[in-house]
């Protein structure tokens, strides 16, 4: 089994995580929610997030 990674499926790879962050960021108030969350400290998270 070839498990390689060509140039064009890489490609691929990217866009799709491009797509991905618009959609997020598409959403009202994703943005700010994404850095508060990277900008709070470990020990002020929680370990059940209640999903």
């Amino acid at each position: 089994m070839n498990n390689a990674i060509t140039e064009s499926d890489d490609d691929s790879n990217n866009l799709i995580e491009v797509d991905d962050t618009e959609y997020l960021l598409s959403i009202p108030g994703m943005r700010e929610s994404i850095i508060e969350g990277n900008n709070t400290p470990l020990d002020e998270c929680s370990e059940d997030p209640g999903w």
